[in-house]
């Protein structure tokens, strides 16, 4: 981040991220979350049959796929530019979303093997690609926020194809293995996710299209760098999840009254740790402010302890929404999510003219408090544990 604030502007900035924005829902949608069916039916299924499975998550990927550029291909013969961006980068973002989804399912898939080191080389690999494409685009070519899309687009890309590649030698995918039953099971696992992926980006992603509509794209870009400085936090409690969720899914198929007792003070243990992040990143940003970001973007340090915060109730909500997804009852966190962005969004239409990115960061911050606390409550009513030291059995 330092390097990308020293050479885009606040406006390079805002425009970047609502390319990256996009590039986000379409991975979503596209996507459909089948890789969490795949996650769960690993420890279920044979290696043939989990090959099977696999190809029948990227069938229905591309289905979904096709359903989502044609659209694009309309729009792009009725109009140039969509909601402040060029058609075209809507175009290149679809394009670029199975190449996603393939490594997001592969990473998965270490995930599920517990294999951190796999898991580490892959995502360093891809980082590099995207830090070097970045560096010749944009600071040897100078080609401003066009150029790191690119460096995205060529990273996604190319993780997307060596993925594919070892999808193919160690689990054996093709894509003409899948069958229909195993459709059908991948959707009727993800198909109630989806909903919940809308509201999730209603969260995340509405804040940046208001502001861009209401502020202009030099105030969306401070406001995002802000954003991105307090996922520090989400660095924490996603690599936690990724770490933590194998143990998880495994210790809750014993329900003992002991084992759920065990599992609950973990999670205590774990939540007070993310419950001191907000404090100890904004410290570090006060002090070394002047070396992270330059004097332009400065003004976000108003609205960064409600970003913090916010993501700090991300992280506690990844501690307990793990409960859900093992059961399978995936419309409960389709229902919070979308209230909660719903909420996300109204608030932001009603604060941001008064407060600004002050107003977007608490709506922000009040959508991710109401989200953990709902998804808490869903979770102890599908799967009781004694949180409060009560033995629900």
């Amino acid at each position: 981040m330092p390097y990308l604030t020293k050479h885009l502007t606040p406006e390079d900035y805002g425009y970047l991220m609502v390319f990256s924005s996009v590039q986000v829902v379409f991975a979503a949608i596209i996507g459909a979350s089948t890789h969490g069916a795949v996650f769960k039916r690993f420890f279920e299924l044979s290696p043939e049959s989990l090959a099977q499975y696999i190809g029948s998550c990227f069938r229905v990927v591309l289905k979904s796929f096709l359903l989502v550029l044609i659209p694009l291909i309309v729009l792009r013969l009725l109009t140039k530019e969509f909601l402040g961006l060029p058609v075209q980068w809507w175009l290149l973002a679809c394009i670029a979303s199975p190449f996603q989804y393939a490594t997001l399912l592969l990473l998965t898939l270490f995930q599920a093997q517990n294999k951190p080191f796999n898991f580490g080389i892959f995502q360093t690999a891809q980082l590099l690609i995207n830090l070097v494409a970045t560096f010749i685009l944009v600071s040897v070519v100078r080609t401003g926020w066009i150029g790191r899309s690119y460096a995205i687009l060529i990273s996604i890309t190319l993780s997307g194809i060596f993925a594919l590649i070892f999808l193919k030698s160690a689990f054996g995918l093709k894509l003409n293995s899948g069958t229909k039953d195993y459709e059908k099971d991948t959707l009727k696992y993800s198909l109630p996710i989806i909903p919940h992926s809308i509201g999730a980006m209603m969260i995340v992603m509405a804040d940046r299209f208001i502001l861009l509509s209401l502020l202009g794209p030099a105030l969306t870009g401070i406001y995002s760098v802000g954003n991105q400085i307090a996922q520090t936090i989400l660095l924490a409690g996603d690599s936690f999840n990724k770490a933590f969720s194998p143990w998880i899914f495994k210790h809750l198929q014993d329900p003992s009254t002991e084992r759920k007792a065990e599992i609950v003070k973990f999670t205590y243990r774990i939540g007070l740790f993310f419950l001191s992040l907000p404090v100890l990143v904004y410290i570090g940003f006060i002090v070394g402010k002047s070396y992270i970001i330059p004097p332009a973007y400065f003004p976000l340090e108003a609205s960064l302890p409600f970003q913090l915060l916010a993501w700090m109730f991300n992280a506690l909500y990844l501690l307990v929404c793990n409960y859900i997804f093992f059961s399978g009852q995936t419309r409960y966190l389709a229902i919070t999510t979308l209230i909660c962005g719903v909420i996300n969004i109204a608030l932001c239409f009603t604060l941001i003219p008064k407060f600004q990115l002050m107003g977007a960061a608490f709506s922000f911050m009040a959508s991710y408090l109401l989200s953990f606390l709902l998804t808490w409550y869903f979770s102890n009513k599908i799967y009781p544990l004694p949180w409060f030291g009560k033995k629900n059995d």
